[in-house]
């Protein structure tokens, strides 16, 4: 499955709609209504008693220079006393917290949906490939025990893309910004614990029981694909009794015909001219719920599988990672888990790997 946008402006009748932006703020939405009378009340046509609205959207890049532009401004006019002392604060504020702290420096970007999984640019296949293979063999229990793992983590648990550059204490919260700690159960026999992975990412019982309770482990904008498919169609919905202000195609901020840069491009129930700025479409695809490492053996080779793994996991998933279990006639419950050295989070074990191997100026 392939996505267009995270933008989607959706019409219920003729009097109620409703603009959702995007999903972190890099998107400002604005939208205006045009019929209403100076008393707020809808102007009634003489022939049907409908009210005539004519609604508006923009999807509008979240910078600086979006900013110029619908204010008439420049970099010299545009910043207000205020803004400038609101932006010294914020600033004083990072400061303080460190958030430009450096752990090193990402040699290429890794997408979290930009690039099909498995994908060398994508960042579940680096932390299927590296980061908990290498961080979860350094551990005690698996060297000095000379333990096997499956470690499984959701993809949910990563927020964001890691760009090329500098990896700081901000981008650290930016791409993980969770706290649920890695558990284990130890010894959990090896046939059983290697479908868990295929259950948790199968359209199977689990799925079904998440989907019941409204829970998901995927990142939400592939979540929202299975309940709001129109979000991602190719073509507008059609509303015969609903107008839309169809005047608003899309100008480039200055006279020229610049090329287009990757962004949003938006299809909802008004059309494709939302989107404020012109964009060249970024294609974006689906990833599975889990991804799953392998620690202390070789997966693919038969002769290596062990009897028994400890099976690890984000504790966010533990509930349906033990359903799975429990599937399969293996009984264990939360009493049979235990804390991975001491409660140590993925994000804590993403910024350990990047220290240890992303050193380097940038």
């Amino acid at each position: 499955m392939k996505l267009t946008n995270f933008q989607d402006f959706k019409v219920f009748d003729t009097k109620s709609v409703a603009l959702e932006s995007g999903r972190y703020m890099e998107t400002l939405g604005f939208m205006s209504i045009n019929g209403l009378s100076k008393s707020g009340a809808a102007p009634r046509a003489p022939s049907d008693q409908s009210p005539k609205l004519t609604f508006s959207r923009r999807y509008i890049d979240n910078n600086l220079y979006s900013m110029h532009h619908h204010a008439g401004k420049d970099a010299k006019s545009f910043p207000t006393k205020h803004g400038l002392k609101v932006s010294k604060a914020i600033g004083k504020a990072r400061k303080s917290l460190d958030l430009t702290h450096k752990y090193g420096c990402a040699p290429q970007d890794y997408w979290v949906s930009r690039r099909p999984y498995p994908h060398n640019e994508s960042i579940f296949s680096l932390i299927e490939a590296r980061v908990l293979p290498d961080e979860v063999a350094k551990s005690a229990r698996i060297k000095k025990e000379e333990k096997k793992a499956l470690v499984i983590t959701n993809t949910g648990g990563i927020r964001f893309d890691i760009f090329k550059g500098a990896f700081t204490k901000d981008t650290k919260f930016l791409v993980s910004p969770f706290t649920s700690g890695i558990r284990y159960i130890p010894d959990v026999p090896y046939k059983a614990a290697s479908q868990v992975i295929k259950l948790l990412n199968n359209e199977g019982p689990i799925m079904l029981e998440m989907m019941a309770q409204n829970a998901f482990l995927q990142p939400p904008e592939i979540h929202a694909a299975r309940h709001r498919p129109h979000l991602f169609a190719n073509t507008p919905s059609t509303h015969e009794t609903y107008q839309i202000n169809s005047n608003q195609n899309q100008i480039p901020f200055t006279s020229e015909d610049p090329e287009p840069f990757p962004g949003y491009t938006t299809t909802d129930d008004a059309g494709t001219n939302g989107d404020d700025t012109i964009h060249s479409p970024i294609q974006f695809f689906n990833v599975p719920n889990c991804v799953q490492s392998v620690v202390g053996f070789n997966a693919t080779d038969v002769a290596q599988e062990p009897e028994h793994v400890d099976l690890m996991y984000n504790e966010f998933i533990q509930k349906w990672l033990l359903m799975a279990l429990e599937y399969q006639g293996v009984g264990v419950g939360v009493g049979d888990t235990q804390s991975w050295e001491g409660g140590r989070s993925f994000t804590e074990v993403l910024t350990g790997w990047v220290e240890g191997n992303w050193e380097g100026k940038c």
